[in-house]
């Protein structure tokens, strides 16, 4: 099966999946995260070759997951950072008075 992730169902699923899959991991204890990763990519590589990609397209398309993931995982942190006003639109973020 040829890579097409702008038509893929299964992928677009997965990225409207990744806010939740953000949280999961965001709240796994610093010295266990990087094996939460590990293990996140490991599950999209294999549902990748479960829909019929072949080794090389699996390889891309849990990358490529993988990296809108840590995307995600980004703008999450900025979103969350506490007594933060978020850059948005070209604003610096500047600490929020203690009104």
């Amino acid at each position: 099966m040829a890579l097409d992730l702008e038509n893929d169902e299964v992928f677009s699923a997965a990225v409207e999946g990744l806010p939740k899959i953000v949280e999961l991991i965001t709240n796994v204890p610093e010295e266990k995260r990087s094996f939460a990763l590990a293990v996140a990519k490991q599950s999209y590589l294999e549902t990748a070759q479960s829909i019929g990609y072949d080794e090389t397209d699996a390889q891309q398309w849990a990358s490529t997951v993988m990296s809108l993931f840590e995307i995600a995982s980004l703008a999450s942190e900025r979103v969350t950072a506490p007594g933060l006003i978020l850059e948005i639109d070209g604003y610096a973020p500047t600490r929020q008075s203690g009104r």
